[in-house]
């Protein structure tokens, strides 16, 4: 069963999500952390999870916002996640407005 966390920022995912995600992949899950790029990507990989780079960014350019849902999309289709943790006002946004596009896929926010 594969889990994917949908989290705004590399570090806010280890500081606040790691014990959970730590905690599946003993009980067996395959687990995948999308974050924007940023200097604790290395650790995320380094902890036995699969980091993917999304372009969830804080900005108001639309334009960005736009490009940051089209690789949640891009994400959701590649991966084919059984479950995934929304974590933040822009990954509860964008993730749970993409999941509804791909039905099987249960959703935390």
């Amino acid at each position: 069963m594969k889990l994917l966390f949908l989290v705004t920022d590399d570090f806010y995912f280890l500081g606040h999500r790691r014990a959970l995600a730590d905690a599946a992949l003993a009980a067996g899950f395959d687990v995948v952390v999308a974050t924007a790029p940023g200097e604790c990507s290395e650790e995320i990989e380094r902890a036995g999870f699969t980091h993917r780079p999304v372009r969830l960014y804080r900005t108001l350019n639309p334009f960005k916002a736009l490009l940051g849902w089209l690789d949640v999309l891009a994400l959701y289709r590649a991966e084919r996640p059984d479950l995934v943790h929304h974590v933040s006002l822009r990954p509860v946004f964008f993730g749970a407005w993409a999941a509804k596009l791909f039905p099987r896929i249960g959703v935390v926010n």
